[in-house]
């Protein structure tokens, strides 16, 4: 029992929110010293009852993209 209440704080919260990526956006940016490239992730989470939220996250990595976008639409 204790070893489970361990673990317990490591778990992920169960969401009641199901995010659904639309689209992924490769953006490039020229510079004086070559090309810089970021992403951008168009995200919806809603809880299939009444509330539904739109979120586009912005960053370097397609993985932190996503995340930031579910942020913002859960807000």
């Amino acid at each position: 029992m204790a070893k489970d209440q361990q673990y317990q704080k490591y778990e992920k919260p169960v969401s009641e929110f199901i995010d659904k990526v639309v689209e992924i956006k490769r953006v490039s940016k020229k510079t004086k010293g070559g090309n810089q490239i970021h992403f951008t992730a168009l995200v919806v989470s809603g809880d299939k009852k009444n509330r539904v939220g739109v979120g586009l996250g912005k960053a370097k990595s397609v993985a932190d993209a996503i995340q930031k976008g579910i942020k913002k639409a859960q807000k």
